[in-house]
């Protein structure tokens, strides 16, 4: 029993690792966990998922620091343009601009940077590391993420025959176990027996239950790392 236990509490740590929540051994039923609603063999984006999209949020932000730092090596031109208006009526500040002399004047003037020691340079290729660094890395935790999905999605089609044959014996040993009652009470065979069908029994449902949550387990794992939302 305490084996069993054991079992399970593993099951249900590895199904807190996926899902964040903790579970109660004591007072869990299995049927009361939630199954993913998703199609696990669905393709999905993986630049969507909420985790990327964190990756292409500080790449915009890197690109955008990198474009400013190559714009303050290019010459800036400012152009100015004044007009100037004369009066001369002291009294009537209204007729003092309804009057004819009056000067237009524009200019323009060129700014560009000699030489700041390499800072800015040193500063461009610094941005530009970072950001090459940047795509690296998103790339190398997409093609992780893609990979530990694909390894998941083949443990539920493994995990889905083992259920299908976990149902199958189950029933034959409850068939079994119907049989060897009635061979008891008749006293054909030893009560042993039937304890003995009964704990092949039990063992076969938590093998049953085992594989059904750690199906549950991976699959909500899938839907995690593939969310959008």
């Amino acid at each position: 029993i305490s084996e069993l236990k054991q079992m399970k509490q593993e099951s249900l740590n590895w199904l807190s690792f996926y899902t964040g929540d903790e579970y109660d051994i004591n007072t869990l039923k299995f049927e009361d966990l939630k199954k993913a609603d998703i199609d696990i063999f669905e393709f999905q984006d993986y630049t969507k998922s909420i985790a990327l999209k964190k990756f292409d949020e500080n790449i915009k932000k890197k690109e955008l620091e990198l474009r400013v730092a190559k714009h303050a090596n290019y010459p800036k031109l400012n152009v100015y343009g004044k007009y100037y208006l004369y009066g001369s009526d002291y009294n009537n500040y209204g007729k003092s601009f309804d009057i004819e002399p009056s000067n237009f004047s524009v200019g323009a003037f060129l700014n560009m940077p000699l030489f700041d020691g390499f800072k800015n340079s040193a500063n461009i290729k610094k941005n530009d590391w970072e950001l090459k660094q940047m795509y690296v890395e998103r790339d190398r935790t997409i093609a992780e993420r893609m990979s530990k999905v694909s390894n998941m999605r083949s443990n539920v089609i493994y995990l889905d025959e083992q259920i299908t044959e976990n149902k199958d014996i189950l029933a034959e040993l409850k068939d079994k176990e119907k049989s060897v009652h009635k061979l008891v009470s008749k006293r054909v065979v030893s009560p042993i027996e039937e304890n003995q069908v009964k704990m092949d029994l039990l063992n076969q449902q938590i093998e049953f239950d085992k594989n059904s949550t750690t199906k549950i387990a991976i699959t909500k794992g899938i839907e995690i790392l593939t969310r959008e939302e």
